[in-house]
Order: structure tokens, then sequence, then C-alpha cells
């Protein structure tokens, strides 16, 4: 490492730290991300492990079904007219509810409530669910009635035997984690890559520092090793905070376990330097191909949508054999093999690294070719 490159990466460092509110807003973004998706979980496994609330509603003629009614307060769905309590969800019964029933023919039940209202959508789907699986109990005592075993309408008696560990059971979370940890690496490049490059173009002091005795491969390693540095420092915020913020979730509660420790942190931050330095030699890269601060605030913006790309595939079953040899989902996989405690495939880490790493270098090569570009320099 040259002086010239270390006096220049300091340089580089200072400029960026002018910007305290993009930087400390960087932080706290990253920094705050993990706790606003604990929060919904904490509040799903408050509901999981906490009994239900009862749900009142308004039951007209409910002397027409007393054996319905028994059954709903069992299951602490009681009736009541009190405005207060009532959420505004009434249920109608057959005006010859018994009489049908005991002759075996169908009885109306209708639910009424406004299902685009949020407050009681969730009230509405508990209802229905009790409501069906009354009906099929009641459906089932009729098969017996009349000599029919009941499982002669399901001929398959379904078991399942899940193979699966308590740790690896929260894919979907993980899954969730991860996007996150890779919207941090180009999220947090993209805040700062646009004003080390496109602004200096503007402000004319990139064509200044062109004039220094230094090649453009020198210039820009330090632009893109100090946004590289911002990069892996927000990383770092964020795997730690995920870590310290899941460790306070009750996750045994709903059957599964996660445990981030300081191995997750420390191989998360080292896998994810290739990745880091991908993204800051691309987005480098782009912003200099630009030829405005606007238009490449709007490349930044579409090329951060990488970082959804591995959920994507994933989620739709495309070339999943592929994804853990390349770049970005590399990342992803690895990362999850991890957090669910099972080993990793060391080949396709290794070949994952190295063409994140070649992509790496590809972008690097194609940015020093435009700094040494008067027209793509000068915008003209």
């Amino acid at each position: 490492m040259t002086s010239q490159f270390r006096v220049l990466y300091r340089k580089e460092m200072r400029d960026m730290s002018r910007d305290r509110r993009t930087i400390f807003g960087s932080f706290f973004i990253f920094l705050l991300l993990p706790v606003l998706t604990a929060l919904p979980l904490i509040q799903i496994v408050s509901d999981v492990s906490s009994p239900r609330e009862t749900l009142y509603l308004t039951i007209e003629s409910p002397e027409r079904a007393p054996d319905l009614v028994s059954y709903l307060e069992q299951r602490n769905i009681k009736n009541s007219h009190d405005p207060e309590k009532v959420a505004e969800i009434t249920l109608r019964l057959d005006p010859k509810f018994v009489e049908k029933m005991a002759r075996g023919e169908q009885a109306m039940v209708t639910v009424a409530g406004d299902q685009s209202n949020d407050a009681i959508r969730s009230k509405l789907y508990r209802l229905d669910a009790v409501l069906n699986y009354y009906s099929q109990q009641q459906g089932r005592l009729r098969l017996i009635a009349r000599g029919i075993d009941p499982t002669v309408i399901s001929p398959l008696d379904i078991q399942k035997e899940s193979s699966a560990t308590p740790r690896s059971k929260g894919g979907f979370v993980l899954r969730t984690m991860v996007m996150i940890l890779l919207l941090t690496l180009f999220a947090s490049s993209a805040s700062v890559v646009t004003d080390l490059t496109v602004g200096e173009r503007e402000r004319k002091s990139l064509t200044l520092l062109l004039t220094h005795p230094m090649t453009t491969a020198e210039i820009l390693l330090a632009k893109v090793t100090a946004i590289a540095s911002f990069s892996l420092s927000c990383l770092f915020i964020s795997l730690v905070s995920f870590a310290v913020v899941y460790s306070l979730v009750p996750w045994e509660e709903i059957g599964f376990t996660i445990d981030l420790g300081p191995t997750f942190v420390l191989f998360g931050f080292f896998l994810g330097v290739p990745l880091v330095a991908m993204s800051a030699s691309m987005l480098s890269f782009v912003a200099l191909l630009t030829k405005s601060l606007k238009e490449a605030q709007m490349y930044m913006s579409f090329l951060t949508s990488i970082a959804f790309v591995p959920t994507l595939l994933d989620t739709f079953d495309i070339a999943k054999w592929l994804l853990p040899w390349l770049p970005v989902t590399g990342y992803q996989y690895a990362l999850m093999e991890v957090a669910k405690g099972n080993g990793i495939g060391l080949p396709e880490l290794l070949v994952s690294s190295l063409a994140t790493l070649a992509t790496a270098a590809l972008m690097f090569w194609a940015g020093c070719r435009v700094l040494r570009s008067e027209k793509i320099l000068f915008g003209t």
C-alpha cells in the first residue's frame, strides 16, 4: 500500500465523514431494522402463547340453536348486546335450526360483518374456523348415527414426521434477516457512492484530483475502499443488532430456536467482504457513467433491488441447485446454513466468493476505464 493511496484513502474518509446526517442516518436505520422485524415476531409469539381473548358478537335469536351457542361459548366466543364489546359481527340462525339438524338437513347460519374492516377481519376468520369445525363434527356424528364409519370419507391416514430441528425451523425468519443484510450491503454503499463520484465531478474536485501524479486505479481504489469500509461498518452494526434483538424473542414458544451468536456475526462479517467489494465497485462504475447526481441516485435505487433477487429466486424455486454457487445468492445460502447450525458446503462457498471477487475486479477495471475517458468525466 503506497503512501499516496493512504493519503487519498484518508481524504475520502474525511470527505465522507463530513456528511454526518447520511452517516448517522444510515447507522440508525440499519440498527433499527432488526428491531422493526422482531416486533411483529414478538407479537406473534405472544398471541400463540397467551390464551385467546373473548370474542363478543351479536347472535340473533340464540334460543334457536342452544347447542351451537354452547359450543361457541366453550371456545371463548360469546353472545353480547353491549355495543362496547361487540365487534360489529352478527350471527343469524336458521328459524328451524333444531328441526333441520334433527332431520339431518342443512341449517343455514349467516355471518354478517365488514371484511374490509381490518379491526374485525381476524375475528371473522376465527369465527369461520370454529363454525367449520362444528359443521365437520356434526357431519361425523350423522354418519355414526346411520351406522357409517366416519373414516370412510377419509381413505388415507396421513402421518407426518418432520426431521427438522428446532433451530432449522425458522427458515422464513432467516430469509427475511438475510434479505435485510443484503439490503444493508447495497444500500449503505449507494448512500455514499454518489457523493464520492458524481458529487466530486460536479464540484470539479475530481478533475483536480486527476491532475495529481497518481494512476486512475489508485484513485478509484481509494474511493472503493472508503465506500467498502462504510458498508462493512453498517453490515457489522446490522449483524450485532440482529444477534442482540433476536436473542430477546422467546422462540421456544412457537417451537423453534434461533441462536445468532458471535460465530454468526463474525462469519457474516468476513463472508460479506467480497460482496461489499463487489457492491462498492459496481455502484462506483455505474455512478461514474451517469451525468448528474439525480440520475446517479435513480440508478442506485434500482441496483439496490439486487438484494431482493435471492429471496425471489428461492421463493419461486428458480434454479435452486445453482444459487449456492452464484455471487449474491451464495452469501444468502451460506449465512442461512450457519444460522441454522448446519454445515456449509465449502466448494460452493469458495466458488461463490471467487465469482464475487471476479465480478468486483471486472467492475473495478471498467470503472478505471471510465475515469480515463474525458467525455464521461466532463459529461460532454
